[in-house]
């Protein structure tokens, strides 16, 4: 008994999470399996935490990223004596950021309900990837009009969520015009 609470205080005192070496078969032995089981499940709970939190550093970094381009960007046309960007151009970043912003409180919330555990069945849906794909690629072109793309979308539909199918083409599409250099041209068929 005396080693069980030693690894009991142990566990308190430092986060220690090694298990307990288990000696014969009797009550006591069952107890300390019980309580290595406990320390496999708080383990594996942690790990799962330190994921959570960096895919949703990740998940969170390429919106706020965005948003902030696009914000400097309006800022920068409405300072004294620089040129005005094209109304079309004006038009087209305040509706990135009203979908950045949308975006976000999406992520949030999702993330919300993962920390609760009571996260609700995701909606799965037809989704028009075409679709997708044409406002992921309207998007990037819109923060790096440097890069040509070249695209060409088949109609193409698929069952299911529509808001996490949308985050990763827009990921994929920011990154390979993240890394392209300018004037870079990007071709996908």
């Amino acid at each position: 008994m005396g080693r069980l609470t030693e690894a009991a205080e142990r566990v308190a005192r430092t986060d220690d999470l090694r298990p307990i070496p288990v000696f014969g078969s009797d009550e006591l032995a069952r107890l300390t399996e019980a309580f290595n089981l406990m320390l496999r499940a708080l383990a594996e709970s942690r790990e799962r935490q330190a994921r959570l939190v960096t895919d949703a550093g990740h998940e969170l970094r390429t919106p706020l990223t965005s948003l902030r381009t696009n914000v400097e960007l309006l800022m920068a046309s409405m300072e004294p004596g620089a040129p005005r960007l094209p109304e079309q151009e004006m038009v087209g970043l305040r509706a990135d950021v009203l979908a950045q912003i949308e975006e976000l409180s999406t992520l949030v919330g999702d993330l919300v309900d993962l920390t609760r555990g009571d996260a609700g069945e995701v909606v799965h849906e037809t989704v028009d990837m075409a679709d997708v794909i044409d406002r992921s690629l309207e998007r990037v072109r819109r923060r790096r009009n440097d890069i040509h793309f070249d695209v060409q979308v088949i109609p193409w539909q698929i069952y299911g969520d529509a808001a996490g199918l949308s985050r990763a083409a827009l990921n994929l599409m920011d990154n390979a015009a993240k890394w392209s250099p300018p004037g870079a041209m990007w071709a996908s068929r």
